[in-house]
């Protein structure tokens, strides 16, 4: 005997069971070739939009929840709902102009006292700490001195071929010219310098003291060039008087400082108990000397010493 397997056998109650329930049976759908057809399912549309949901499937039992552009779509509370901080206190716009125009005000006074405190009154006599207008006035000279290294051909040269002539050769040169600097002489770049110095200054290097001489005299300084200068002395006009000094040194015992050997001139700008501050134009940017060093190259005891015409020199240097 064959049984429809499509369909449950009944089961029969029995007299030791509790009854059993009969489910209705759901039919099969009809197969292929069968009587009745296959229920057919609807394509969905080519070319949807993006974001666009496809049309729900006749036999989904739940819709899909709407989505935006595949982010599911949730209730969100309204913006008035929403708890915002207080706002601060509204200002008054004439308490506002008020303090506009007290802080001009307070910035015209701040300019109005620099610049009357900074300036220099007219024909008065050259002092070492009396500085430039762009300067502060109690700056001393020995803090204004510009390092000019001799190879830069950017210090103030006045054209290629003074630089090629002198730049290996114009120590003398850059040490003046950073002094007169110093003292705010608007004439002293090296290039100016060097033609002030000549004949006395070769590209073979100062071939005389004549040549600071000179110099002073073009550019209305006094110059004192001697040997009989201490270094205690040198000491004091840096530190109490505030006045740069120039020094000549050379190397005697092929040291450190052995390229020094023909001579080189460079300005003593402060000392201590242990040195002198130094400021050099050679590459070998000497910043300090011991004393002990300074006293080694110090062998001829060259100094210079530049002051404006309408300064008293205080310390009597004997010549």
């Amino acid at each position: 005997m064959m049984y429809d397997s499509r369909r449950p056998r009944d089961r029969r109650d029995t007299a030791h069971g509790p009854p059993t329930l009969s489910l209705p049976t759901i039919p099969s759908p009809p197969r292929t070739g069968e009587s009745g057809a296959a229920p057919t399912r609807t394509a969905p549309p080519r070319g949807r939009k993006r974001g666009q949901q496809p049309a729900a499937d006749s036999r989904a039992l739940v819709a899909a929840p709407p989505t935006t552009m595949g982010v599911q779509v949730h209730s969100v509370r309204p913006l008035g709902t929403l708890n915002r901080l207080p706002l601060p206190p509204e200002r008054s716009v004439g308490r506002v102009l008020l303090w506009q125009g007290a802080l001009v005000v307070i910035a015209i006074v701040a300019v109005f006292i620099t610049i009357s405190g900074g300036s220099v009154a007219k024909n008065a006599a050259a002092s070492p700490f009396a500085a430039p207008v762009t300067v502060r006035a109690n700056l001393k000279v020995v803090d204004r001195v510009p390092i000019q290294t001799q190879i830069d051909p950017t210090i103030g040269y006045k054209d290629t071929a003074q630089y090629k002539a002198f730049s290996l050769a114009s120590c003398s040169a850059a040490a003046s010219s950073s002094v007169l600097l110093a003292w705010g002489d608007p004439n002293g770049r090296v290039g100016q310098v060097i033609s002030d110095m000549s004949p006395f200054l070769t590209p073979a290097g100062l071939q005389s003291s004549d040549g600071f001489l000179q110099l002073g005299a073009k550019h209305n300084f006094n110059v004192i060039f001697s040997t009989k200068v201490t270094a205690g002395q040198i000491a004091e006009l840096v530190t109490v008087q505030g006045i740069p000094v120039i020094v000549g040194i050379r190397d005697d015992y092929d040291d450190y400082y052995r390229y020094f050997a023909p001579g080189h001139y460079l300005v003593i700008v402060g000392a201590d108990a242990n040195g002198f501050q130094v400021v050099d134009n050679s590459t070998y940017f000497v910043h300090y000397l011991p004393t002990a060093t300074f006293m080694q190259l110090w062998v001829l005891r060259k100094t210079i010493i530049f002051t404006p015409k309408s300064y008293p020199l205080p310390l009597v240097i004997g010549k």
